[in-house]
């Protein structure tokens, strides 16, 4: 019993040593500043609070509207010389197609375009949103993905995908 009780000492000897000297090492090689600070974490609910994602905001705001209105000019200033738009059954169109397409569409067709998730990396982004299409009475809605990039100052889409 004895034996037993010598060998528990040492060890618990052992024990608070070293939890000691670790403390003391940890104090000489760590930085007060550094574990002082507080971490701030981002609030992952909150709007869209850059500048780039109010830009990219105020264009999608615009982008229902004027492609109701059938806005040749609004789409050229919005899309790049080498957009490409994917739609179902793998077939694409490039900016001056997309264009035609829109002008070739019925007149009565109402455009609602609303996004959902705006991330900004850089000068590129990616805008995913929900398309809304009404005419007479019907209506019908698609998921869709946008890439945009950041040009001389403005923000253009690159290219978008139609979520089927």
């Amino acid at each position: 019993m004895r034996k037993l009780v010598f060998h528990l000492t040492i060890a618990c000897a052992t024990f608070a040593f070293s939890t000691s000297l670790t403390n003391v090492w940890r104090s000489l090689t760590q930085s007060d500043t550094a574990s002082s600070q507080p971490v701030h974490l981002p609030d992952l609910d909150a709007p869209a609070q850059t500048a780039d994602e109010g830009e990219l905001l105020r264009l999608y705001q615009e982008y229902g509207p004027a492609q109701t209105r059938h806005d040749q000019a609004f789409f050229e200033r919005l899309e790049t010389d080498d957009f490409i738009l994917f739609v179902g059954g793998g077939e694409a169109l490039n900016r001056t197609e997309d264009i035609k397409a829109m002008n070739d569409s019925p007149a009565d067709i109402i455009y609602r375009l609303e996004p959902q998730k705006i991330e900004v990396h850089g000068n590129t982004a990616i805008v995913t949103s929900t398309m809304t299409t009404t005419q007479q009475g019907s209506s019908e809605s698609w998921q869709s993905v946008d890439i945009c990039v950041k040009r001389e100052g403005r923000w253009l889409i690159r290219s978008t995908t139609d979520i089927e």
